[in-house]
């Protein structure tokens, strides 16, 4: 997120227009589809205006600002995948390194959407316009990266948040899974990610 920030800002500087992101931590989706079902009331806190704040978000009222929401997801407590709400081409788009169906991810976000349009706007059509008849799913089936092994999908789904916030389509293969991973150990070391 922090990384985000400080682009958008320098773009801000430059006038150039990037890609504006809201990135949320592995619990979000968990806890929104708890326990096989749906509770917008577990996150619902976690979009307010104050809480975007603390994030360094200050001039974003709310989640429709953004060009796009991510997140990791957590598929039955043993797999990862990314999530994204693309408020820019008005998409909610699934990555699954081992492809696995999107059907209630796609229902459970559209609700969610649905909700934060209601909490945060009350559904106030002048501050955005939801038009679900304009939205489409993207499950990326056909060409999203694919894991070759049993324990890749935590790198694949962190490497698809950063090149996906970065408005890039992920093309990586199984083999820079190791770059990857040293790649991450040294940007938890220093605690900053890396621009390179």
């Amino acid at each position: 997120q922090d990384r985000n920030n400080h682009r958008c800002q320098q773009q801000q500087d430059t006038g150039s227009r990037r890609c504006r992101v809201l990135l949320m931590n592995t619990f979000f989706y968990t806890k929104l589809s708890s326990n096989g079902g749906y509770n917008y009331k577990a996150v619902k806190r976690w979009t307010k205006k104050n809480k975007l704040a603390k994030r360094g978000l200050n001039d974003i009222e709310t989640i429709f600002e953004f060009d796009k929401f991510i997140f990791p997801v957590h598929v039955n407590g043993i797999h990862w995948c990314c999530g994204c709400v693309n408020f820019k081409r008005k998409r909610i788009e699934y990555f699954d390194s081992m492809n696995g169906s999107a059907n209630m991810f796609f229902k459970t976000m559209r609700k969610f959407v649905t909700d934060e349009f209601k909490d945060k706007l009350n559904n106030d059509t002048a501050r955005y316009k939801l038009e679900w008849s304009e939205w489409s799913t993207e499950d990326n089936k056909s060409k999203y990266p694919q894991q070759q092994n049993g324990y890749d999908c935590g790198v694949f789904t962190s490497k698809c948040a950063d090149w996906i916030s970065d408005d890039l389509y992920p093309d990586y293969t199984q083999q820079d899974m190791t770059m990857f991973r040293k790649r991450m150990v040294v940007e938890i070391v220093r605690g900053k990610t890396l621009d390179f």
